[in-house]
């Protein structure tokens, strides 16, 4: 539609015979969707889909619009090759094709990485995507270009630019769990200033959900805890989940003058989640457990084409990151006074409670230029400078560490400012070592040669300094051939690295196991990964297109936390292959998609474990029934999931999910969406590990049916 409607300007603008325009709109409706779209992650230069020499999927605000997704979370989830785990407290992570990515995905926004340099992980998966014009993914690594994260997926997520038209969007959203959301975009062109500023924000309870028996439970089922503090929620008790998400951003871009090419942007970021489904899932029902997360960027860009051969570009950006947990872990209970003898009182009375928080700041500059020396060969090199600052640790508790084997409670249970006083020691007991902070120098080659009009080679290479553990080499090389008019093919070959987390390397918990409060490990390096890729398309006619992929990968020194010396260290391994099969087409006033997947992920075990459904198919379609009123369906289909060598547990069952929407446009500036996700109310639960099922013997139960109801002014 929308190159029918540019098509159709052009030809107002320079008028045309009737032969001309339909031998035009002839050739445009015989281009495929992957010759269409152009994307820039996979090379850091303007591509196509097809042309892009990495395993790249495409998600745009004209298909999250249609589809009625809200979150980021829900787009991400339908990726092929992906999974969303919910986590113990509340959180998410990733799964890429059937490795958890706790830190092995980099996720941008507008070309800058939103890691938590802490444990690498991603804070804001429930991202609302009002203001979200495009999402870039590649699933495979991308260290050559982006460094460390990128081992198994770089995600992209780009928000909406200034342009010349002059727009104000509003939106009002309700719907079921008291869901209360709202959106502002604006759009000004001032002289030479384009401006475009958003707002989106949600609050939101989760459906009730009935926990089954958690450690808890079953400590006072044996006699072990004393069930004495008064009225307490035990097992099957329907807990919620409240979330409050509010995220601004401006963008100002120099569209003509000595300037044209320079803009800003910011993003601001306020998060707060009060996960009555606690670390045990084991408090009262009235507990307020909350975690918050802050994020505040500014980023400046510059872009400009010296001349026919040489273009440059410059970014600097700085990142402010906030993050703190605080209240009742778990629910009052106690066992004797003095349990273990050692004068310290192991009593709860209010239960266990913790108050944490942590800021990250983050300074970056990235220099790169591309030189197109001929017709058949370009070069883009660059250079990056980041600094990473952890600072403002806090540590108030009533409990601390195992000592003596068991947790142990201070002053009769009472929060304490934990680095002021150390129960056993009486020094300050820091979580973390203090004021720690990680330098970066980087730089990269990349060399793209049209070695004949249907094979292109690319060759790039990226080498990473830190001035806290090491240095690293990223190789890759990508080759694309357009074997016919319908057929195309790529080969690819990547190493990619994680660099360990600051938890990693300076974790200082206290125990009598570990005197000498080094559960961090100075002396760990990066982990790796190797992956072998393989795709082949197929356009069948100007209306559908298939693509099938191929892959191997396996990882080595990967960080993970022995339980024997209570230390991180580099032992981990994991390997996994899969093939990725994608449908897309369209018929009359249908659009269909579709995607299968089969993943056989190996080794690893705790955060790493292969817990992961073998088999994942998708099924898509929209239709537009009218004018004025169109639909939209989405089934997805997850086999079930076996459990890590050792678990006993019954595997995780397979499970089925409907989403559907609506959308009717009552005028020209007046819109109705009506969403509903897991239509059929669907059982679905989010696996747990080994290493969690002592607190955790039943997975964390997902979310049932919601609906929710949009309305969409324009002015």
């Amino acid at each position: 539609m929308c190159l029918v409607l540019g098509a159709s300007l052009s030809y107002l603008c320079a008028p045309a015979s009737a032969a001309e325009e339909n031998e035009i709109l002839q050739e445009l409706f015989e281009i495929s969707i992957e010759q269409l779209i152009n994307i820039s992650i996979a090379s850091k230069t303007e591509q196509t889909i097809q042309e892009a020499p990495a395993i790249v999927f495409v998600v745009t605000r004209q298909e999250i619009q249609k589809r009625g997704w809200r979150t980021l979370l829900q787009v991400l989830d339908q990726v092929p090759g992906f999974m969303i785990r919910k986590q113990e407290a509340g959180a998410y992570s990733l799964v890429v094709r059937g490795m958890r990515a706790v830190a092995g995905a980099l996720i941008m926004i507008d070309g800058v990485a939103l890691n938590d340099p802490l444990d690498g992980n991603f804070a804001f998966y429930d991202f609302p995507v009002g203001a979200i014009e495009k999402i870039e993914i590649i699933r495979g690594p991308g260290s050559a270009l982006y460094g460390g994260n990128a081992m198994l997926s770089v995600i992209n997520i780009i928000t909406q630019l200034p342009d010349t038209q002059e727009i104000t969007q509003a939106q009002v959203t309700l719907g079921q769990h008291d869901y209360q959301g709202g959106a502002i975009t604006i759009s000004k062109q001032l002289s030479n200033l384009a401006l475009k500023g958003w707002f989106e924000g949600y609050d939101s309870d989760s459906e009730s959900i009935a926990i089954k028996s958690d450690a808890v439970d079953d400590l006072i089922s044996r006699g072990e805890a004393l069930d004495t503090f008064g009225a307490i929620g035990g097992a099957n008790t329907k807990r919620r989940t409240q979330s409050q998400f509010y995220t601004a951003g401006y963008h100002l871009a120099m569209t003509e003058g000595w300037a044209k090419g320079l803009s800003v942007q910011g993003l601001h970021i306020i998060k707060h989640k009060w996960p009555r489904l606690s670390r045990l899932l084991a408090i009262p029902s009235d507990n307020n457990l909350e975690l918050r997360h802050d994020l505040n960027k500014f980023a400046v860009h510059y872009d400009q084409k010296l001349n026919h051969a040489l273009s440059i570009a410059a970014k600097a950006f700085y990142t402010y990151l906030y993050n703190r947990s605080s209240g009742q872990l778990t629910r009052p209970y106690e066992r004797n006074d003095d349990e273990d003898f050692d004068g310290i009182s192991e009593r709860w009375p209010n239960g266990k409670q913790e108050i944490r928080s942590y800021e990250f700041e983050i300074y970056g500059l990235e220099l790169s230029n591309l030189w197109q020396f001929s017709q058949e060969l370009s070069i883009t090199s660059g250079m990056v400078a980041q600094k990473y600052q952890l600072g403002d640790t806090k540590n108030y508790a009533n409990v601390t560490s195992a000592i003596n084997g068991s947790p142990l409670s201070i002053n009769l249970g009472q929060v304490v400012n934990l680095q002021v006083l150390d129960p056993k020691n009486n020094k300050p007991t820091f979580w973390i070592a203090q004021d720690v902070s990680r330098e970066l120098l980087a730089g990269y080659l990349q060399t793209l040669w049209q070695a004949s009009e249907d094979i292109s080679v690319v060759a790039g290479i990226r080498y990473d300094s830190f001035d806290d553990f090491g240095h690293s080499t990223s190789p890759r090389i990508a080759m694309t051939w357009q074997w016919s008019d319908r057929i195309h093919l790529k080969a690819m070959y990547g190493e990619a690295f994680n660099p360990p987390s600051f938890i990693s390397l300076y974790d200082q918990t206290v125990t009598d196991q570990n005197e000498s409060r080094q559960f961090g490990n100075p002396n760990l390096k990066g982990a790796e990964i190797r992956t072998s890729e393989f795709l082949l398309g197929y356009q069948f006619d100007a209306h559908w297109t298939i693509t099938g992929s191929a892959f191997y990968a396996r990882t080595k020194d990967e960080v993970i936390f022995d339980t024997d010396t209570n230390q991180f260290k580099n032992e981990g391994k994991r390997s996994t292959r899969g093939i990725e099969i994608e449908i897309k087409g369209v018929w009359q006033d249908y659009d269909l998609w579709s995607h299968y997947t089969y993943h056989q992920p190996k080794e690893g075990s705790g955060t790493g474990a292969p817990l992961y459904p073998e088999h994942q198919f998708n099924l898509g379609i929209s239709a537009k029934v009218t004018d004025a009123f169109s639909v939209a369906s989405n089934y997805t289909y997850r086999s079930k999931m076996k459990r890590e060598p050792m678990d006993n547990r019954e595997p995780i069952s397979d499970n089925h999910r409907v989403q559907l929407s609506g959308h009717y446009q009552l005028s020209q500036s007046l819109k109705l969406s009506l969403s509903i996700d897991n239509l059929f109310d669907s059982e679905r639960f989010s696996p747990v590990d080994i290493t969690q099922a002592q607190a955790l013997p039943h997975d964390i139960p997902l979310e049932g049916r919601q609906a929710v109801l949009s309305v969409t002014a324009r002015f």
